[in-house]
C-alpha cells in the first residue's frame, strides 16, 4: 500500500472520529425536559412552554417517563407547564428558570403518588 494512501486514510479516520466526538457531545448537551410518572394514573397530556417555544407530550403511563430535547435559542423566562391526568384533573404551575443558549440544562418533572408535581432543575 502507498504511504500516501495510508496517511489519507488516517487522517480521514481521524476527522471522522473528531466530527463523531462533536456530534455526540452536542447531542449529550442539549437542554432537555424528562417527565417521569410515579403516580397511580396516566398522564394524558403534558405540555411545557418555554420563552420561545413550547413542548407536548403524549400520554405518560405509571411507572414510565419520556424526554423531549428542546433547542437552546430562548429568550429568558421560566418553565410554564400543565399535565391533564386521565380523570381529568389538570396540574398548571410554572417552576425554573430558563436562560437563552443555555446549554445541558434538563427540567425534570415528576408526578408523584399523592397527585402533586415534583419539579427539578438540574445542570
Amino acid at each position: 500500500m502507498n504511504i500516501r494512501f495510508s496517511r489519507l486514510i488516517m487522517w480521514v479516520g481521524v476527522a471522522l472520529l473528531l466530527a463523531l466526538s462533536l456530534l455526540t457531545l452536542l447531542l449529550w448537551a442539549r437542554p432537555a425536559i424528562t417527565v417521569i410518572n410515579s403516580g397511580q394514573q396516566a398522564m394524558v397530556e403534558t405540555s411545557v412552554q418555554l420563552p420561545s417555544s413550547r413542548v407536548v407530550f403524549d400520554r405518560i403511563d405509571p411507572g414510565s417517563q419520556a424526554t423531549i430535547y428542546y433547542s437552546p435559542n430562548q429568550t429568558d423566562g421560566v418553565y410554564r407547564y400543565q399535565l391533564r391526568l386521565a380523570d381529568g384533573t389538570i396540574i398548571e404551575n410554572s417552576c425554573g428558570y430558563v436562560t437563552g443558549n443555555q446549554w445541558g440544562q434538563e427540567l425534570v418533572l415528576t408526578l408523584l403518588q399523592d397527585g402533586s408535581v415534583r419539579c427539578e432543575v438540574l445542570l
